[in-house]
C-alpha cells in the first residue's frame, strides 16, 4: 500500500466487546464498547459512531465514517447489511457483539502488533515494533527468559548484544501471560527504567486496577526519534477502561498519549559469564586464543606487520601503514581458510567494501573485543577522546561508536583493519583530516 491512508486502514485493529454485560448495565446500543483502533492514528466507536484522531491531518479524515449506528447494524452511504467498507476495500462488519476484520483481541490473551520495515547504514533491514496493543488480563507472571527484541534480529535470525539493555515487555507478562512472550513485543529498555522506574510502576498501576475489574484496552505507541533505530526514544501510552469507557489514570493523569521517556542507559561493565551468555562460549573462546597468537612476537611482528599488504585486503583502504590498527587480527581470523568462529558470527552476507559502512555483526564483534580487553567495559581506542572513561551502547555523547579510520567519505573500506571505537561526541566533532597517527590508538595485548 502506497499512501498513508492505506497504511493506516490496512493496520486496523479490533477490540471484542467483552467490556459491556448488557444483561445488568444500561447502554445506549447493543454494541456499546466495540472499538475499531486503526495503529495510533484513529479510533471508531461503534456505538457513539465517533472517530477520533489524535494525530491525523485534516487532509486523510475527509469522507471517512459517514455513518450512524443503531442497535447491532450500522448504516450509511457506504455500509450495507452491518458493514462497511475504507480505504483498501476491506469490510467491518458488526455480528454480534463483535466489531470484526481480521481478528479479534481476547482478554488476557492476545495482543496485536503493528510493526514497519527499515534500513540501517549498512544496507540491512529490520523490523521493528511501532504500536501494541492488548486487553489486559490478570495472568501469571512467567520467569523465563524473554525472547530478543525484534529490532535486534538481523536477516538471518542472529540477535545483536543486548550490552546491558534489558528485554523489555511492551505489555507484560501479568497481563497476557506466555503471549507477551513475543519478539514484537519485547524492545531493549534501560534496566532501571524497566525493573523499578516509571514503566514498572505504570504496570503496577494498572495492574490494580486490572484485579479490581477494570477491563482495559492498553494501546502503545513506540517512538524512535534518538540516534538509534533501533531503541525506543519514547513510549505512548493510552488506556481506557472498557466498562466505563473512562480513560485509566496514572498518578493522578489521564493516560490518553502519555509520553513515557526512557533514560539514557548508563555504562555497564559486563563480566566474562554475561560476555559468553550474549556472544556464545565458541566465540569467546576463540577471540581469547586469536588476541594470543596474535600478539605473540614469536607470530607476527606489530611494528612490521602490514595487514593491508595481504592479498585478501588487495585494494582495500585502510589507512596508511603506522595507524595503529586495533582490531586487525579479526580481519586475519576473516581470512583464514576454512570456517572459524569469527567468520561464523559474521555470516555469508559480509563483504569488505571500500566506502561501506561497518555491519551491525561487525560492530558488535568489535565491542566483544573492546570489552574482553577493558574488563568488561567499552573504552574509548583514542586517548584523545573528550569523553573520558566508560562508553554506553546508547544514544548520548557518550555512546561508542565504531568509527573509520581512513574515512568512510574518501572510500575508507569497512574491514576491521580500518575500525575504531570512539565516543559519538568525539566521532561527530573531529574532522576526517585530523585522523593521524598520534590521535589514533596504541595497540593494546
Amino acid at each position: 500500500m502506497d499512501n498513508k491512508y492505506d497504511k493506516m486502514a490496512a493496520a486496523a485493529l479490533i477490540v471484542s466487546a467483552l467490556a459491556v454485560d448488557e444483561a445488568s448495565t444500561p447502554v445506549p446500543c447493543q454494541v456499546s464498547g466495540v472499538v475499531a483502533v486503526l495503529s495510533d492514528r484513529a479510533a471508531f466507536d461503534a456505538c457513539s459512531g465517533r472517530v477520533e484522531f489524535p494525530s491525523l491531518g485534516p487532509e486523510h479524515r475527509r469522507g471517512l465514517f459517514t455513518h450512524e449506528c443503531t442497535g447491532r447494524s450500522c448504516r450509511s452511504g457506504i455500509l450495507a447489511d452491518g458493514a462497511f467498507t475504507y480505504g483498501g476495500g476491506r469490510a467491518m462488519s458488526v455480528l454480534g457483539n463483535k466489531l470484526e476484520v481480521g481478528k479479534t483481541l481476547e482478554l488476557g490473551k492476545t495482543l496485536e502488533i503493528d510493526t514497519e520495515t527499515i534500513t540501517l547504514e549498512d544496507g540491512s533491514q529490520r523490523k521493528r515494533p511501532v504500536m501494541v496493543m492488548s486487553l489486559l488480563g490478570d495472568k501469571t507472571s512467567s520467569k523465563d527468559p524473554a525472547p530478543h527484541p525484534l529490532a535486534y534480529l538481523d536477516e538471518e535470525g542472529y540477535g545483536d548484544p543486548m550490552n546491558g539493555f534489558d528485554k523489555g515487555h511492551i505489555i507484560a507478562r501479568q497481563f497476557i501471560g506466555t503471549a507477551a512472550d513475543v519478539n514484537g513485543n519485547i524492545v531493549p529498555l534501560d534496566p532501571t527504567f524497566n525493573r523499578s522506574g516509571l514503566w514498572k510502576k505504570l504496570e503496577l498501576e494498572l495492574y490494580d486496577q486490572v484485579k479490581k475489574g477494570q477491563k482495559i484496552l492498553m494501546q502503545v505507541g513506540i517512538e524512535y526519534l534518538g540516534t538509534s533505530p533501533l531503541i525506543p526514544s519514547g513510549l505512548v501510552v493510552s488506556a481506557r477502561d472498557q466498562i466505563s469507557l473512562s480513560q485509566c489514570t496514572f498518578s493522578g493523569i489521564g493516560l490518553k498519549r502519555v509520553r513515557f521517556t526512557p533514560p539514557e542507559i548508563a555504562p555497564v561493565q559486563m563480566s566474562e559469564t554475561d560476555l559468553r551468555s550474549e556472544y556464545g562460549d565458541d566465540l569467546y573462546n576463540y577471540i581469547i586464543s586469536l588476541e594470543a597468537w596474535f600478539n605473540d612476537p614469536r607470530n607476527i611482528d606489530q611494528k612490521t606487520y602490514d595487514i593491508s599488504r595481504q592479498p585478501f585486503l588487495a585494494g582495500v583502504r585502510c589507512g596508511p601503514f603506522g595507524v595503529p590498527r586495533p582490531y586487525q587480527c579479526l580481519d586475519f581470523a576473516f581470512a583464514l581458510v576454512g570456517s572459524n568462529a569469527v567468520k561464523t558470527y559474521c555470516g555469508s552476507k559480509l563483504k569488505i567494501v571500500n566506502g561501506l559502512t561497518f555491519h551491525q555483526r561487525q560492530r558488535a564483534l568489535i565491542q566483544l573485543v573492546n570489552r574482553m580487553r577493558n574488563s568488561g567495559w567499552l573504552v574509548s581506542d583514542d586517548p584523545k577522546d573528550p569523553q573520558k572513561g566508560h562508553l554506553t551502547v546508547g544514544a548520548g555523547a557518550d555512546a561508542g561508536h565504531v568509527d573509520h579510520v581512513h574515512p568512510k567519505a574518501q572510500a575508507g573500506a569497512n574491514a576491521f583493519s580500518n575500525a575504531r571505537l570512539i565516543s559519538r561526541k568525539h566521532n561527530e566533532t573531529t574532522k576526517d583530516t585530523q585522523k593521524t597517527v598520534d590521535t589514533d590508538v596504541v595497540m593494546k595485548s
